[in-house]
C-alpha cells in the first residue's frame, strides 16, 4: 500500500489517494483473499482511509494563524482521523479503548519519524555507529508508551459487543459521517435510528447479564476452573488468584464477555455456603445443579443412598472404578480437569465411551458453558 502511494504520487501528484488504496487492497486480496478477514489488514486499510477521507475535514474545521499550532493540529486531527473509523474493530477484536490516544499518538510521531530515517540510514548506507542511538531511542518510546497506558482510566477496557452490535456500530458511524459530510438528513437520520437500536441491544444485554445463571468450565493445561456465575457475581471454584497471568488470559475475559464484576475464588478445599452456591462434603450444589466433587479422598469410598448429581468432577487423578461408582451414583456428566494424569485420562475416557456418557475434557479443548436458564 505505502509502496503504490510513494510510486504514483511520485509520478502523477494528482492521482486520485482512493484509486490507489483500492488498487493495492486488490492487490494483496488476489494474492491472498483471506487477508480481508485479518485484523491487521482491516485496521490498516480503515486507518488509511481515515488519514485519506477525514483527516482534511477535522484539519479545516479550525484555522490557526500561528504555524507551530497549526502544526500541532494536523498531528491531533490526523490521530482523530486514524481513530474513527479504527474504533468500531478495536472495540470488538480487543474489547477496549485508548482514552489517551491523542496524546500517545503525538508522543511518537517525532520518535517514529527519526527512527524510520535512521533505520533506512543503518540499513543502506552501513552507518552502525548509529545503533546505540536508535536502541536508546525505541527503548524511550516504549517506555514512554507503557507509562502512558498505566494512568488512570487510560484504556477502557472489558468492551463486549456481538456482531449485531458492531455492525450497527460501523453502519452508524459511516452513515453519520457521510450525512454531516454531505449533509444528507435521511442518511444523517438512518445514523441516529441504527445508533438507537444499538444502545436497545445494548440494555437488553445489560437486563439478561443481571438475570443470568450459567455454569463456564474453563480449559486448563495443569489448574482448574470453574465459574458459578448468578447475575453479575461469579463464585470461581479455582486454584488460580486473580493476579495470576493464566487467570487474566484464560478466565477473565470470559467473565468479562458476561459482563461479571464481582469475583470471589473459591479453592477446592474449602468450605463455602451462599444463598446460590453451596460447597460442602466433596457436593456442590448451584440453584439446582448439584455436582460430586471426587478427587483422592474418595479412593475406596462407598456412597450410600443412591444420590443424584447432574456431574461428577474428577479431581487429582483419584482411584475409582468408574462402573462401581455408577452403582452408586446416578450422574450425567463427567468433568476431568487439568489435574488428572494422562493414565487416568484415557481410563476415564475410555469408560465414558463404552457407557456412552458425555465426559467433558478440561485439558487442551474448548472451555464449556452451561446455561441453567
Amino acid at each position: 500500500m505505502l509502496t503504490l502511494f510513494i510510486l504514483t504520487k511520485s509520478l502523477h501528484k494528482d492521482a486520485n489517494s482512493y484509486h490507489i488504496l483500492i488498487l493495492s487492497g486488490c492487490i494483496l486480496l488476489l494474492y491472498q483473499p483471506f487477508l480481508l478477514w485479518d485484523v491487521g489488514f482491516q485496521l490498516s486499510y480503515l486507518a488509511v482511509l481515515g488519514l485519506i477521507w477525514l483527516q482534511p475535514l477535522i484539519e479545516g474545521m479550525i484555522s490557526f494563524k500561528w504555524n507551530w499550532i497549526k502544526k500541532l493540529w494536523s498531528l491531533i486531527s490526523l490521530s482523530i482521523a486514524a481513530q474513527v473509523l479504527t474504533s468500531p474493530f478495536s472495540v470488538y477484536y480487543f474489547h477496549q479503548f485508548p482514552v489517551y490516544f491523542i496524546f500517545s499518538n503525538l508522543f511518537i510521531a517525532l520518535p517514529v519519524t527519526l527512527l524510520m530515517y535512521s533505520g533506512i540510514a543503518i540499513l543502506l548506507f552501513h552507518l552502525h555507529w548509529l545503533a546505540p542511538a536508535f536502541e536508546w531511542l525505541l527503548c524511550f518510546m516504549n517506555k514512554g508508551l507503557i507509562w502512558m497506558s498505566q494512568l488512570p482510566l487510560s484504556v477502557i477496557e472489558g468492551i463486549w459487543i456481538s456482531k449485531t452490535e458492531f455492525t450497527l456500530l460501523f453502519i452508524g458511524l459511516m452513515c453519520l459521517l457521510i450525512g454531516l459530510q454531505y449533509r444528507i438528513k435521511p442518511i444523517f437520520w438512518t445514523s441516529l435510528l441504527l445508533f438507537f437500536i444499538l444502545q436497545l441491544l445494548l440494555t437488553i444485554d445489560y437486563f439478561n447479564c443481571n438475570a443470568q445463571k450459567k455454569i463456564i468450565l474453563f480449559s486448563l493445561n495443569r489448574n482448574y476452573a470453574a465459574a458459578f456465575i448468578s447475575g453479575r457475581s461469579a463464585v470461581l471454584l479455582t486454584d488460580l488468584t486473580v493476579n495470576n497471568p493464566a487467570f487474566k488470559f484464560h478466565i477473565q475475559p470470559g467473565l468479562d464477555q458476561l459482563k461479571v464484576k464481582k469475583i470471589t475464588c473459591v479453592p477446592w478445599e474449602a468450605t463455602y455456603n451462599s444463598n446460590k452456591l453451596i460447597i460442602a462434603s466433596q457436593q456442590l450444589q448451584f440453584y439446582n445443579f448439584r455436582v460430586l466433587l471426587a478427587d483422592s479422598t474418595f479412593n475406596r469410598k462407598k456412597i450410600m443412598n443412591h444420590p443424584v448429581y447432574d456431574a461428577v468432577w474428577l479431581h487429582l487423578s483419584p482411584h475409582l472404578h468408574l462402573k462401581t461408582l455408577r452403582q452408586q451414583v446416578r450422574f450425567r456428566n463427567l468433568w476431568i480437569d487439568g489435574t488428572n494424569k494422562s493414565y487416568a485420562l484415557k481410563n476415564y475416557l475410555a469408560d465414558s465411551l463404552n457407557n456412552k456418557q458425555r465426559a467433558i475434557v478440561l485439558i487442551k479443548n474448548n472451555s464449556s458453558l452451561i446455561n441453567l436458564k
